[in-house]
């Protein structure tokens, strides 16, 4: 019996040897369909042109703000009635007040 060359040459069977596996097939191009997805049009964020602007209050202020906007939104609805609302509201007002 005769010595084989190599660990990989001992694990063979018939022709095809198990250490070496048949390389996987390759992927097949698919045909490209004749119907294209429309593009989704553009989502208006809610965020757009706007600028995030904090600020400290004090807590009683801010009590009073969030149940005049739970008070508005369960009377209303809640279009523009939010906090942001109220807020926006006020300061144009000031920036009113003061001609600007």
């Amino acid at each position: 019996m005769a010595k084989r060359p190599s660990l990989s040459a001992s694990f063979v069977v018939g022709e095809q040897p198990i250490l070496d596996p048949t390389p996987p097939p390759k992927p097949q191009a698919q045909p490209q369909s004749l119907d294209l997805p429309k593009p989704t049009p553009k989502v208006r964020d809610h965020r757009e042109n706007r600028q995030a602007f904090t600020v400290w209050l004090d807590r009683d202020l801010i009590a009073k703000v969030r149940g005049l906007s739970r008070e508005l939104v369960a009377e209303h609805g809640r279009a523009g009635n939010s906090i942001e609302a109220l807020v926006t509201e006020a300061l144009n007002e000031i920036l009113a007040k003061h001609g600007r």
